[in-house]
């Protein structure tokens, strides 16, 4: 587990003007920069943290690695709903991405790599049809682990969800408490409180505003909404009763929900789009029945 002192040393490495791009196997690496404190590069050292650990996947793998992960870890289900509702209550960030990692792989189907099809320019265009996990790709495990710890997450087919699953299997018991529920509620009765027309971004600053979760930042917040949104808490117009704790959704369909969202919208809205955080609306609600199978699962006492 990543401390939170050594983790903003890392934000510090982890920045565009320390980073080289290695194109032909599309992957960033980065170096210490000189302005970095004394002490800073000492803790560094001593935590003996690899920041350049470049790793090669591949879909079958990824998929393979992580089901076993599923499969065989006893009440992993109820660490990652403890995990997520102790991110709410309690601010801790890196337990946003595990409740997603954990659904989507246990409800992905066996299946063999599909290419997406779409132009050979798009960023997508070797995105899985089904999962969204690409055939082969190499990737800095350092730097995504350490995005997980600053609350961002990582909600559709990526490797990051098999380095996730492997890192918090390590972890002792982080159990969610009455507060962190009273909390959840709390944010439920917001969402709640929405008017018609407000979109998931809106809600996002009006959760900050209200200081619902009072142990988050601008990161935490917002993708802890995404991450509702994928958990079927915050509805969407496309699926009823859409929840990947219930269900996959495969990446074509959810594609093509997004695209239809896009067309309606006007272009600088576009930057919001991420199906299904993209397609809530206050007048859609919640679905509360969700919301309480995760604090049933995580069996506070």
């Amino acid at each position: 587990m990543i401390e939170k002192k050594l983790n903003r040393i890392l934000q510090k490495i982890y920045s565009y003007e320390n980073s080289e791009l290695h194109r032909d196997k599309d992957f960033w690496t980065y170096s210490i920069p000189e302005n970095l404190k004394k002490s800073e590069k000492e803790l560094l050292a001593k935590s003996n943290f690899e920041i350049n650990q470049i790793v090669h996947y591949s879909h079958d793998e990824v998929i393979s690695k992580a089901k076993e992960i599923i499969e065989t870890t006893p009440n992993l289900e109820k660490k990652v709903c403890n995990l997520f509702l102790h991110s709410l209550g309690k601010g801790f960030y890196r337990g946003i991405q595990p409740i997603f990692s954990y659904y989507f792989i246990k409800n992905l189907p066996a299946h063999k790599y599909e290419k997406f099809k779409i132009s050979e320019q798009d960023y997508r265009a070797n995105f899985c049809n089904i999962c969204q996990i690409k055939n082969e790709e190499w990737d800095n495990k350092s730097e995504n682990i350490s995005d997980l710890y600053i609350g961002q997450a990582r909600l559709g087919g990526y490797p990051d969800l098999l380095v996730d699953l492997e890192e918090i299997i390590t972890f002792e018991d982080i159990l969610a408490d009455k507060e962190d529920i009273q909390i959840f509620k709390n944010l439920l009765d917001c969402i709640e409180r929405a008017e018609d027309k407000e979109t998931a971004p809106k809600l996002v600053k009006r959760i900050s505003k209200e200081k619902i979760l009072p142990n988050s930042n601008d990161v935490s917040r917002t993708w802890t909404i995404k991450c509702l949104a994928e958990l079927g808490i915050l509805k969407n117009p496309y699926q009823q009763d859409y929840s990947i704790m219930n269900s996959f959704y495969d990446f074509k369909t959810k594609n093509s929900w997004e695209e239809d969202i896009m067309n309606k919208v006007s272009t600088r809205l576009r930057i919001e789009m991420q199906f299904p955080y993209s397609a809530w609306r206050g007048a859609l609600g919640i679905n509360r029945e969700f919301a309480e199978k995760i604090i049933e699962n995580a069996d506070v006492k």
